[in-house]
């Protein structure tokens, strides 16, 4: 797609490290549709994506754009939030072995904590775990998410003088081509993205490494990874002496892959009320990986609740009691 349009270098050097960025992947791997649905829409509206944008100039309109926020405790402020608004109907540390169809909704067998009687049953996992659950209750929807790779991935933080480090991070981070072989697929400036990041006089660096592009280094012990990005950092940033911090966060199963053929898998969750009343699923295998487009599926999916449950309180055939 990019190749035809704006040529290869723009393709390998652009495109390239962005995708490998943005969901740990292989560009030629993945599905345009799926990847950028917007741009496939106003070229398909205009004939051209240039044309497309200077139209919406010229009318007024916003040009695209993205905000970048976070939250000052990391990102587990959400879910803390959202349980602490839930209260005493969130339970933790109970394991979901599988979910079944039952007379009026879904019977779900959580192991030694017994049962779990529902009308309406919503699954919020990686697709790996969704496979699993959805096994009985809709074999097609379990296959599909079966389907769906996600390669592993390792987060390397390192904390630096600022004095050590002789780039001026005057930036969000960089991204690295395919063809300039390095180890560190990107790299984020955390401590000039957003305040209180790091002490002060001091910076703080975040390396991904592994995805799509290089699975095996995900795997490396946690002492090579540090050795890892310290080579880069001080090849790329000029970075020297050892590191006042090194964390090291490695997942078995990173972000999903929106390869080739995913909208005829999405199109099957899509489908799953018309199979399996009252079961839903969302995630971030669906529309986007970003936290923005999780959260827009979750509301979408949470309407689609709200009004399975209305139909049923005023006595529709698909659920009872």
């Amino acid at each position: 797609f990019w190749s035809r349009r704006f040529g290869r270098e723009f393709a390998e050097r652009v495109v390239d490290p962005l995708v490998g960025g943005m969901f740990a992947a292989k560009a030629g791997e993945l599905s345009m549709n799926a990847v950028f649905p917007a741009l496939v829409e106003i070229e398909r509206q205009h004939g051209s994506i240039i044309r497309a944008l200077a139209a919406r100039r010229r009318a007024g309109g916003r040009m695209p754009a993205r905000q970048l926020y976070s939250w000052r405790d990391g990102i587990g402020s959400l879910p803390l939030a959202l349980a602490e608004g839930l209260g005493p109907a969130v339970r933790t540390g109970v394991a979901v072995r599988r979910i079944g169809r039952a007379p009026g909704g879904f019977r779900i067998d959580v192991g030694a904590a017994g049962a779990i009687a529902a009308r309406a049953v919503v699954v919020a996992t990686q697709p790996h775990v969704a496979a699993g659950l959805l096994e009985v209750a809709d074999p097609a929807a379990a296959e599909a998410a079966a389907s769906i790779g996600a390669p592993p991935l390792a987060v390397v933080f390192l904390g630096y003088r600022r004095r050590c480090v002789a780039h001026p991070l005057d930036g969000l981070g960089y991204l690295s081509p395919s063809s300039e072989g390095r180890d560190l697929t990107g790299v984020l400036f955390c401590s000039t993205m957003f305040p209180g990041r790091a002490p002060d006089g001091q910076v703080a660096l975040s390396a991904y490494v592994g995805g799509a592009r290089a699975p095996d280094l995900a795997r490396l012990a946690p002492a090579a990874l540090i050795d890892l990005a310290r080579r880069e950092f001080g090849d790329l940033l000029g970075a020297r002496g050892e590191p006042t911090i090194a964390r090291v966060r490695q997942w078995p199963r990173g972000l999903p892959q929106y390869r080739l053929g995913h909208g005829d898998l999405v199109a099957t969750f899509n489908t799953i009320a018309e199979r399996c009343p009252g079961l839903f699923v969302t995630g971030n295998y669906l529309s986007g990986v970003s936290v923005g487009n999780c959260i827009a599926e979750a509301s979408r999916t949470s309407v689609l609740v709200d009004r399975y449950l209305a139909e049923a309180a005023c006595g529709g055939s698909r659920a009872t009691g």
